[in-house]
This record gives C-alpha cells, sequence and structure tokens, in this order.
C-alpha cells in the first residue's frame, strides 16, 4: 500500500522534476525514457523483457504526470496496476 506513494514521490516526484525541469519536447520525452528504464530496473535489478514490462507501466505512469501534472493521479494509478496484479 505505501509503495505506490513512495515510488511516486521517488520516480515521478524527484526523479523527473530534478533531473528533466525544461518543459520541453525532447527533455520530457527522455525523462519519460529513463525515469522508466529506471523504474523497470529497480523492479528486476537486471536487463530483461521483464524489465521491459516494469519499464512500460514506467512510461504510462511518466506519461500521466506529464499530462496531469499531479501527482495522485499517478499514485492512483499505481496503485490500481498493483491492485490488479493481486487479483
Amino acid at each position: 500500500m505505501i509503495a505506490p506513494v513512495f515510488e511516486e514521490y521517488l520516480f515521478r516526484g524527484f526523479f523527473f522534476n530534478f533531473f528533466f525541469a525544461k518543459n520541453t519536447r525532447w527533455s520530457n520525452l527522455l525523462g519519460v525514457i529513463v525515469s522508466g528504464l529506471i523504474f523497470g530496473y529497480m523492479h528486476t535489478l537486471s536487463f530483461s523483457v521483464t524489465t521491459l514490462l516494469y519499464a512500460s507501466l514506467g512510461w504510462v505512469l511518466a506519461g500521466s504526470y506529464l499530462y496531469f501534472k499531479d501527482i495522485r493521479y499517478n499514485i492512483a494509478l499505481h496503485f490500481l496496476n498493483n491492485l490488479w496484479s493481486i487479483i
């Protein structure tokens, strides 16, 4: 339950805003790609097909963060994704 909150504040709240603060097309695109890949790697701790599956969720969440500009949506989406995997 706490993981989505912590991960979203870490990957989108801190990482995305700290390293990709410019609001340009290239900065946003690079931020989405890099934050998603790191998100995926942190879930698998190796590079594999599974890393790309987790990275794809990271890319969706980063895109959501760019679109809504509100981390609460990301936390809710992340929570729903984790809930779905339990069901």
